[in-house]
C-alpha cells in the first residue's frame, strides 16, 4: 500500500508539475492573469495534500493508509485534469494570441482608413451629416460652409434649428419619414438661416445606422444661387415669349431641317397649328416657285455660310392660299448645335400695290407717251410756224434769259439765234436803255399775268411792234413770256408821210388811216389771238381733258337725228356700256329714253325753248334697269340758225331720290309717332277717368244688376279704349316694354296654339325653323301681339282661305341689307309672317305701315295694326319690312337683334294677392282733375287718409306741413311746373323715406327704369283699375325698410 501511495504521489506531483510548466507557458498567450490562476491552483493542490497528510490521512512514515490512498487519487486526477485542461488551452492561447495580433493589424489599418475617408468627406464640396434623434452627431467641414456655422458648434445641433421658421413643421414631418428603402434618397429644397441671411439648401436623406443605432444620412447643397439663376433663366424666358408671342411679325426657328418653335403670328400667317410644325422640314412651307432657294439657304446658313439673310418669296399656307413674306434670317446656337432664326412679315397686300402700281405706271407712261408725241406734233407746228414767221419771235424765263429766238433774228440783229439762249438783252450788248424798256415789258407780263404791247424805235431807226404773251404752267401760274417783235418801220414812215401831207390831202389822209388803223388792228387782234390761243391751248386742253375724264356728271353732244358725237365716261357708265365707241353705235331714239318719256317729247321741249334746265325724268340702262337723272341742255345753232347739235349734262339723281323719300317717310312716320303718343297719353288719361269712376259705381251699386251690366260695358269699352291706346302707343314707340331674354321660337309655339281664335280651319299654318334656341332680348307679350296682329291681317287677306307661314332664322345681313334696314351691323332673327292671300299693290304697300291707313271697309278695322308692329319692332331695335304684289300674297319680315344662346330666362310671376286697405296717409299727385278725384274717391274707400297736390310744386307745399305723416305718395310723371321724378328728388329732405309709386299714360324714357332698362316696380301705367292699385299700394307699404 505505501508503494501504491508513493506512486500516486509521485504521478500527482509529475503532474502538478507539468500543470504549472503549461500555466507558465500561458502566461505570454493570456496576458497572465488565467495562467497565473493556473498555477496557483496547481500550487493550491499541493498545498492540500500536505494539509491532508498533517490531518493523519498519511502516517509518519510518509505511508499512506487507506484514506491517504484515496486522496492522493484524488490530488492525482485533479492534477492530471488540470495539466490536459492547460495542454489543451496552449494551442488555443496561441490562436488567440495570432488573432489578437490580426485583429490590432487589423484595427490599426481600419483607424488610418477611417482617417483618409474623414478626410475625402471633409474635402467634399457638399455637407455630410449623420443625424440620430435629429440631431447633428457628425458633420463634415462643408456643413460649417453652407450653414454658415463656426466647425466646432456644427455637431450636437438639432438640422430642424436651422430651417427658418415657416417651414420647421414641414421640414420635421419630412425628416421623421424618410424612404422606407434604405437605399432610396429624396431631395428637397428648404430655406435656411445662415448667418445673417437667408439661403436655399437642397437635402437629401437616407436611413442609416451609426454605431449599432438607426440614423439618417442626410447631404446638403447650397442652391441659392441655381435658384436665383433659375428664375432669371424663367424670366428671361417669359420675357422671351411675351416678345415673341406678342409680336407681329412671325418667328420661327429651325434645326438641320426640322422647325424647333414658331411663335403665334407663325401659326396665324401659315394656317397650321402650331403642333403641326413638329412633323415638317422648314422648306414645306415655301411655294415651289422659291422652295429649292429657301432650302438651300436655309442649309447653307447652318453650315456657317453666308446666303442674303433678307429676300421674299411665297409661301403656302394649309388652306392652298398663297402669300408672299418678306424674310429676313440669322445664324443662332441652340443646345450647342448651330440653327437658324428666321423672322417674316406678310407683304401680299404690298406686293399687290405693287403690281397695280405696275399697271397702274405702264398705263400712265403709255398716256405720257401718247401725250408726248401730241405736244411734240403741237411743239413741232409751233416751231414751223416760228421759224418761218417773218416777225421775231422769242421766249423768255423770269431772269430775262432767252430760251428761244426764230431765225428771223439774225437778220434783225445781226446776232445769230443760237447766241441768244441762255442769255439776256444785257449780256448781248443791246443799250442799257432798251434793256430797261424791254425788262419792264416783260416783268409787267409776269406779274399781271396779262397780254402786253409796246413799241418802241431802235437806234437805227427802226420801229418796233412788240406784243408781250404770257405762258402758264401745270398750276396755271406764269412760267414764261412769248414776244413776237414786228418791224413796223414802213408803216411808220407811211404814217409820218402822211402827216406831212395831212393839209393837202386831209380827207385822204383821213381815210386811209382810218382804213390802216382798221387794218392795224385787226392784225393785232388775231395775233393776240393766235398767240393767246397757241399759250392756253395746252393747258385749256389738258384741264378740260381731266374735267371731262373725271367728273361725275355725264356729258353728251347728238345731233337732231340721234347720232352721239361725244360721251364722256361717266355718261357711258351711266348708260350702262363699257366705252364710248360702243355707246356711238347706238341711236339715240333706242338708247336712254322710255315709252313713258319718249326722245320725241325731249326734242319738243328742247327745240321750243332753247334750252332745258333741270329736267327730271327716268332714264333707261343698257340692261334695262331705271334710273332717274337731272339734265341740262341747251340748242346750239349754226349762222343760219339750223341746228347743229344738242349738248347737255346728266345728272344721275337716283340716289338722291331715295334718300329723299326715306327721309320724307321717316319725318312722317316721326311725325305721326309723336301725333299717336301725345293721343294715346291724353286718351289715358280719360280712359284712367272713365274706368276709375266706373269702378266707383259698381262697388256703390253692387245690388243694381241693371246698373251692374251697364257699367261692364263702360268697363269693356274702356278696357278696348286701353288697347287702342296701347296701340298708338307701340306705333310711337312709347309703349313700356318688360323685357328680358326669351327664346323666340318658344314664344312662337305659345303664341300658334292662341292663334285658333284668330285663324279659321280654311287656313294652315306652317311654322318653319331650324331647331335649337333663337335667343332675343324683348318683352314676349308684345311678340305675341306682333304675331297676333299680322295674323289678323293674313286672315282678312285669304277670305277664302290659304296658308299661313312663319319661318325662323338666325342672319347677318350684309352691309347693302343694313343700309336699306337702317340697321347696325350684328346678328339678327328674322322672323318672316308669309300669307297666300289677294296681296298689295304698290301704293298701298308704300302706306302699309301709317297709323289709321287700311283698305278695309268703315268700321271693319282700327288701321294701327301694322302701325303697332312698326313701332313695337323700331322700339326693340329691329326693323320691319314688308313686300307683295296683288295675286301673290304678303311677306312681313321682322330683324331683331340676337342674343348669345342659352340665356334665356324664365319669366317672373308674383304671386296675385288680394286687394287690401290700410289707414295709412297717402298723398296723390296728379294734373288730371278727374283722374286726381277717382284716385282719392278710390283710396278713400280703401281706408287710407289722402291728401291731394295737382302738380309738383303744390306737392311739396304738403309735404312741408305733413311730411311726418305722409308715407307713400302716388305720382304722375308728367306734369306742369314740376314732374314726377323732380318731385321725388325735392321731397328727400322733407319726408326722409317717404315711398313713391309712379303712373304715366306714355313715354318710357321719362320713367324710372332698372340697370336693365325695364320699367321700375313702383310703376302703374295708365289706365289702371281700383283693385290693380289697391293691390301695389299695399305691397309697396307692407314692403320691408321703410
Amino acid at each position: 500500500m505505501v508503494e501504491l501511495s508513493l506512486l500516486l504521489l509521485a504521478a500527482a506531483t509529475a503532474a502538478q508539475l507539468a500543470a504549472a510548466f503549461l500555466a507558465v507557458r500561458l502566461v505570454p498567450l493570456t496576458g497572465g492573469r488565467r495562467a497565473w490562476a493556473l498555477v496557483v491552483a496547481a500550487m493550491a493542490l499541493m498545498v492540500a495534500r500536505r494539509g491532508l497528510a498533517a490531518l493523519g490521512l498519511m502516517d509518519a512514515e510518509g505511508v499512506a493508509g487507506t484514506a491517504s490512498l484515496a486522496a492522493d487519487a484524488v490530488t492525482l486526477v485533479i492534477s492530471l485534469l488540470l495539466a490536459a485542461g492547460l495542454a489543451l488551452l496552449l494551442p488555443v492561447a496561441r490562436a488567440s494570441r495570432d488573432s489578437a495580433r490580426q485583429v490590432q493589424a487589423l484595427a490599426d489599418r481600419l483607424a488610418a482608413e477611417g482617417q483618409q475617408r474623414r478626410a475625402l468627406v471633409d474635402a467634399l464640396p457638399i455637407a455630410v451629416m449623420v443625424l440620430r434623434d435629429q440631431r447633428i452627431v457628425v458633420a463634415n467641414r462643408a456643413v460649417a460652409e453652407v450653414f454658415r456655422l463656426p466647425p466646432e458648434t456644427a455637431v450636437g445641433r438639432a438640422l430642424e434649428e436651422l430651417v427658418v421658421p415657416e417651414q420647421r413643421d414641414a421640414f420635421r414631418r419630412w425628416l421623421a419619414n424618410p424612404p422606407e428603402d434604405s437605399d432610396a434618397t429624396e431631395r428637397h429644397e428648404w430655406e435656411v438661416t445662415a448667418g445673417d441671411e437667408r439661403r436655399w439648401v437642397a437635402l437629401r436623406r437616407r436611413a442609416a445606422s451609426w454605431e449599432g443605432a438607426p440614423a439618417l444620412l442626410v447631404t446638403a447643397a447650397d442652391v441659392t444661387a441655381v435658384r436665383t439663376a433659375t428664375r432669371e433663366l424663367e424670366a428671361s424666358e417669359a420675357r422671351f415669349r411675351t416678345l415673341t408671342e406678342g409680336t407681329a411679325s412671325a418667328i420661327i426657328i429651325y434645326q438641320g431641317t426640322r422647325i424647333r418653335y414658331v411663335n403665334r403670328a407663325a401659326a396665324e400667317l401659315t394656317g397650321y397649328a402650331p403642333e403641326e410644325f413638329a412633323a415638317m422640314q422648314f422648306w414645306d412651307l415655301v411655294h415651289p416657285d422659291h422652295r429649292e432657294m429657301v432650302r438651300q439657304r436655309g442649309l447653307a446658313r447652318q453650315r456657317g455660310e453666308a446666303p442674303p439673310r433678307r429676300y421674299q418669296f411665297k409661301i403656302l399656307r394649309k388652306d392652298g392660299e398663297v402669300r408672299w413674306i418678306d424674310f429676313s434670317a440669322d445664324s443662332i446656337i441652340l443646345d450647342d448645335q448651330p440653327a437658324g432664326l428666321g423672322t417674316a412679315f406678310d407683304i401680299t397686300r404690298q406686293k399687290q400695290i405693287e403690281e397695280e402700281l405696275q399697271a397702274a405706271k405702264a398705263h400712265l407712261e403709255e398716256l405720257v407717251a401718247q401725250r408726248t408725241a401730241e405736244l411734240r406734233e403741237s411743239e413741232e407746228r409751233f416751231r414751223a410756224l416760228a421759224e418761218n414767221s417773218l416777225d421775231v419771235i422769242m421766249r423768255f424765263d423770269r431772269e430775262f434769259r432767252h430760251l428761244y429766238a426764230n431765225p428771223i433774228v439774225e437778220s434783225q440783229t445781226g446776232i445769230p439765234a443760237a447766241d441768244f439762249i441762255g442769255k439776256t438783252h444785257r449780256e448781248l450788248g443791246f443799250p442799257e436803255e432798251l434793256c430797261e424798256v424791254w425788262e419792264a415789258a416783260i416783268d409787267q407780263v409776269f406779274r399781271t399775268g396779262k397780254t402786253h404791247r409796246i413799241e418802241f424805235q431802235l437806234p437805227a431807226g427802226i420801229w418796233i411792234d412788240w406784243l408781250l404773251i404770257p405762258e402758264r404752267d401745270a398750276d396755271g401760274s406764269v412760267g414764261w413770256v412769248i414776244t413776237a417783235a414786228r418791224d413796223i418801220t414802213e408803216r411808220k414812215t407811211a404814217e409820218e408821210e402822211l402827216r406831212r401831207h395831212r393839209d393837202r390831202l386831209a380827207e385822204l389822209v383821213e381815210e386811209a388811216t382810218a382804213e390802216l388803223r382798221a387794218t392795224n388792228e385787226r392784225l393785232r387782234r388775231e395775233i393776240a389771238e393766235r398767240a393767246r390761243i397757241a399759250a392756253e391751248l395746252r393747258t385749256s386742253e389738258a384741264r378740260y381733258r381731266s374735267l371731262y375724264d373725271n367728273v361725275t356728271i355725264g356729258l353728251y353732244r347728238t345731233t337732231p337725228s340721234g347720232r352721239i358725237e361725244l360721251a364722256n365716261p361717266a355718261m357711258v357708265r351711266m348708260l350702262g356700256y363699257d366705252s364710248f365707241a360702243e355707246l356711238a353705235e347706238r341711236d339715240l331714239e333706242t338708247v336712254g329714253f322710255t315709252e313713258a318719256f319718249p326722245r320725241q317729247r325731249f326734242k319738243e321741249l328742247l327745240e321750243r325753248d332753247g334750252e332745258v334746265i333741270g329736267l327730271e325724268y327716268p332714264m333707261q340702262r343698257r340692261d334695262g334697269t331705271l334710273l332717274w337723272v337731272r339734265e341740262h341742255a341747251k340748242v346750239v345753232r349754226g349762222e343760219d340758225g339750223t341746228i347743229q347739235y344738242y349738248e347737255g349734262t346728266v345728272e344721275d339723281t337716283t340716289q338722291r331720290r331715295a334718300l329723299e323719300d326715306r327721309l320724307r317717310q321717316a319725318e312722317k312716320m316721326e311725325a305721326l309717332g309723336t301725333m299717336a303718343g301725345g293721343v294715346a297719353h291724353d286718351f289715358n288719361n280719360l280712359l284712367m277717368a272713365v274706368r276709375g269712376a266706373a269702378e266707383l259705381l259698381q262697388r256703390h251699386l253692387a245690388g243694381d244688376e241693371v246698373a251692374q251690366r251697364e257699367l261692364a260695358v263702360i268697363q269693356r269699352a274702356a278696357t278696348r279704349g286701353g288697347e287702342l291706346a296701347g296701340s298708338l302707343l307701340a306705333f310711337a314707340r312709347r309703349r313700356v316694354l318688360e323685357t328680358r331674354e326669351v327664346d323666340l321660337a318658344a314664344t312662337v309655339q305659345e303664341t300658334l296654339q292662341m292663334l285658333g281664335r284668330v285663324l279659321p280651319e280654311n287656313i294652315t299654318v306652317d311654322f318653319r325653323h331650324g331647331g335649337g334656341e333663337y335667343i332675343v332680348r324683348a318683352d314676349p307679350g308684345q311678340i305675341q301681339q306682333i304675331l297676333v296682329n299680322l295674323a289678323t291681317n293674313a286672315r282678312d287677306a285669304m277670305p277664302w282661305g290659304g296658308t299661313f307661314t312663319i319661318s325662323l332664322a338666325e342672319v347677318v345681313p350684309d352691309e347693302e341689307e343694313l343700309r336699306r334696314l337702317e340697321l347696325p351691323p350684328g346678328r339678327y332673327l328674322r322672323l318672316a309672317v308669309t300669307d297666300t292671300g289677294v296681296g298689295m299693290e304698290a301704293e298701298t304697300l308704300a302706306r302699309a305701315f301709317e297709323p289709321f291707313f287700311t283698305t278695309k271697309p268703315p268700321g271693319s278695322g282700327t288701321g294701327l295694326g301694322l302701325a303697332s308692329v312698326y313701332g313695337t319692332v323700331k322700339q326693340h331695335g329691329g326693323a320691319v319690312r314688308a313686300s307683295s304684289a296683288p295675286g301673290r300674297g304678303t311677306t312681313v319680315e321682322v330683324f331683331l337683334p340676337a342674343s348669345a344662346p342659352g340665356t334665356a330666362a324664365e319669366p317672373r310671376r308674383q304671386p296675385e294677392t288680394p286687394p287690401g286697405g290700410g289707414n295709412e296717409t297717402i298723398l296723390v299727385v296728379e294734373d288730371e282733375a278727374d283722374v286726381r278725384h277717382v284716385l282719392a274717391e278710390a283710396l278713400a274707400g280703401l281706408g287710407y287718409q289722402v291728401l291731394l297736390a295737382e302738380d309738383g310744386v303744390a306737392a311739396l307745399e304738403v309735404l312741408r306741413q305733413h311730411g311726418e305723416e305722409v308715407r307713400l305718395v302716388i305720382s304722375d310723371v308728367v306734369m306742369p311746373r314740376l314732374g314726377g321724378l323732380e318731385l321725388r328728388a325735392a321731397a328727400a329732405p322733407l319726408a326722409p323715406g317717404v315711398r313713391f309709386l309712379f303712373s304715366s299714360g306714355y313715354s318710357e324714357s321719362v320713367l324710372p327704369t332698372t340697370s336693365e332698362g325695364s320699367p321700375s316696380d313702383d310703376f302703374l301705367a295708365k289706365p289702371y283699375g281700383i283693385d290693380e292699385l289697391a293691390r301695389k299700394v299695399r305691397e309697396i307699404l307692407d314692403r320691408p325698410g321703410g
